[in-house]
């Protein structure tokens, strides 16, 4: 997956090399991190269930229990410059997609907010785990439901990213402080896919590739500040 990852990053940086150079902070970010790392429920090579605060639907909304996988976006030559980036592609990442079903029963509309940490468990284990690191927000119509595509950072290396076979369910959201840094700067960058268009959909893949990075070192035990954070992301545009 790694190997990949810097695949895709090359086509990325040679196409925009104005914009971010992840290979000036990759060794960084991985420096004593531990590939053997499973401290952390669900996360890296630990294969117990995912854990953390309980995350509850407004009353009145309800999301399929059976969210199905997407292709993921991690192969280099299935990379398209010229992506569409509609209204229903939401959050960020490359290896975990998935489509949630969201169905508003209230006679009014509302917005559904899916938190930074909301995690997602695979169904078989045989697939990575995602998780969000900022906000997303969907707007949702009264008395409608509603598909949209939703990106999700991995949080095992070593295991599948999603496909169309895929199944997951909704988690927690995570109680893991050594994420807080990464959520509270990506609070206010430009972060998920819909923050792009699609003239900039390698500056979209850079960045992800560069919080995925992030993420794996997490969760193989690596601790940063919101200092290490920032430096890392210095290059990535503050959200409107």
């Amino acid at each position: 997956m790694k190997k990949i990852l810097l695949a895709l990053l090359c086509i990325a940086t040679f196409s925009s090399c104005s914009f971010i150079n992840v290979f000036k902070y990759s060794e960084e970010i991985n420096e004593g991190a531990d590939d053997m790392f499973a401290s952390y429920p669900g996360m890296n090579v630990n294969e117990d269930p995912l854990e953390g605060i309980e995350f509850i639907l407004p009353d009145g909304v309800d999301i399929s229990q059976i969210i199905y996988g997407e292709a993921n976006q991690r192969d280099e030559e299935n990379q398209d410059e010229g992506l569409t980036i509609t209204e229903d592609m939401l959050g960020s990442g490359l290896c975990v997609i998935v489509t949630l079903e969201i169905e508003n029963n209230n006679p009014e509309g509302l917005v559904l907010t899916l938190p930074a940490g909301l995690m997602i468990q695979s169904a078989s284990g045989a697939y990575q785990n995602g998780i969000l690191v900022k906000d997303v927000d969907i707007a949702l119509a009264a008395n409608k439901t509603r598909k949209v595509s939703v990106r999700f950072y991995c949080l095992n290396a070593a295991l599948s990213a999603s496909d169309n076979v895929s199944k997951y369910n909704l988690s927690y959201i995570t109680n893991v402080s050594a994420f807080e840094p990464l959520f509270n700067v990506c609070a206010t960058k430009r972060i998920n896919i819909n923050e792009y268009k699609a003239i900039n959909i390698l500056k979209y893949y850079s960045t992800a590739t560069l919080v995925q990075e992030i993420v794996w070192a997490i969760t193989k035990g690596k601790a940063f500040t919101e200092a290490d954070i920032q430096k890392y992301l210095k290059k990535v545009k503050n959200a409107n």
